[in-house]
């Protein structure tokens, strides 16, 4: 067993243990941190099997989107560009669907005693009653990732502008020491935004889905359908 593997395996069980973690701390935040952990740790092989299973439909869903772009290399005509657009319009859906289902089952492996299959069979069935709320809810948490991408870009930005005078000014002074110690600032700082951000991102996907399992699991709210879209045409 060599370095990279073990290292591999430990970042994948981290990774595994923070995700359950966050969406139970996400509607438990009274609790301790070792009571967070203890209970995350249960659950651990139904979450990483859950994952596992997810990645492996991603992979069948790029394969199957990677064939159409080889034909449309190959012969670039009207028919292959037609047939590209279409397989998109239905890649893009099911990716997005994919990604919903999954993040219900983790929501539901973790809060219930399900098993890894029950938890997805949860999942498919919430889907199936309430689809349209489904889809409503992932374009608008869509909307809201791409408003806080382009946030961070302007702040990147921002921040670049007074880096870049400081910089040419450390330029300007011929000190290669001083030069190297900057670029070191910039980037560390840079990368903590970035993470930063990253997990604000996920944490609030992760709350945001538990509450919406909540409300459809719900004994009265989860019976109706709660679809906005759907209020407005009845």
């Amino acid at each position: 067993i060599t370095i990279g593997t073990i290292t591999c395996v430990v970042l994948i069980a981290f990774g595994v243990i923070s995700q359950a973690a966050l969406i139970h701390a996400a509607g438990n935040s009274n609790k301790h941190p070792h009571e967070i952990r203890k209970h995350v740790l249960k659950h651990f092989w139904d979450v990483l099997l859950i994952d596992l299973i997810t990645k492996i439909f991603y992979l069948v869903l790029t394969t199957l989107l990677i064939l159409p772009v080889f034909l449309f290399i190959q012969n670039n005509g009207n028919f292959a560009s037609t047939i590209l657009f279409c397989h998109f319009l239905i890649f893009i859906p099911a990716v997005i669907i994919l990604h919903t289902i999954s993040l219900l089952a983790l929501v539901d492996v973790v809060e219930t005693k399900s098993n890894a299959l029950n938890s997805i069979y949860s999942a498919l069935h919430i889907f199936k009653k309430q689809w349209l709320a489904t889809l409503e809810f992932g374009f608008l948490l869509f909307l809201i990732l791409i408003i806080a991408v382009f946030g961070l870009l302007t702040a990147v930005i921002l921040l670049s502008i007074p880096f870049g005078y400081i910089n040419t000014i450390v330029l300007l002074i011929g000190s290669p020491l001083l030069f190297f110690i900057m670029n070191i600032i910039t980037g560390l700082l840079m990368m903590a935004l970035i993470l930063t951000f990253g997990g604000a991102l996920v944490t609030f996907q992760y709350s945001a889905w538990r509450l919406f399992y909540k409300r459809a699991t719900h004994k009265i709210h989860g019976v109706k359908l709660f679809s906005k879209l759907w209020r407005i045409v009845t």
